[in-house]
């Protein structure tokens, strides 16, 4: 599918969800983008990208469990461009889209971003890219096999 079909499809989306909800649909509109009545339409995209926000909130669980880095996380939320043109890195970014911004925390509660380690079965309480892997991943049974690979790969890659 391409960016303009994704597109034109969310806004089918938001309409059929928006006439779902009673909300006021104007009368012979062609293009589905303007068959609602903006305030209307507004409202209902907006629960759509928080609904949407959250689903990937759950798939990048998965995939920490799974084993990705919060690099490759970033890559594939295709947070590259916005990293290219600030001093942030894809991980930070990737674990930012999850957490929130780090200035809306005070500095003495970081944010955590919890998955399972399938390795050691401990929930993990997860840092985000800061120092690394043995010191960002609290939570880890003694002797994990996954936190053991993953900090030989951040000493081999330093």
């Amino acid at each position: 599918m391409t960016q303009d079909e994704l597109a034109e499809a969310a806004a089918a989306a938001v309409a059929q969800m928006a006439r779902q909800l009673g909300s006021e649909v104007l009368p012979d509109g062609s293009d589905s983008a303007q068959l609602l009545a903006p305030a209307a339409a507004l409202r209902v995209a907006r629960q759509v990208e928080l609904a949407a926000h959250a689903e990937v909130g759950v798939h990048i669980r998965r995939a920490r469990e799974d084993g990705l880095s919060w690099h490759e996380i970033g890559g594939l939320l295709q947070f590259g461009p916005l990293a290219a043109a600030s001093d942030m890195s894809v991980s930070q970014y990737a674990f930012d889209y999850c957490v929130g911004p780090q200035g809306a925390r005070p500095w003495f509660d970081p944010p955590v971003f919890t998955w399972t380690c399938p390795a050691c079965g401990q929930m993990i309480r997860d840092r985000g890219p800061a120092l690394m892997p043995a010191a960002d991943e609290k939570g880890h049974a003694d002797g994990c096999r996954r936190l053991t690979a993953c900090q030989a790969g951040w000493q081999a890659g330093r």
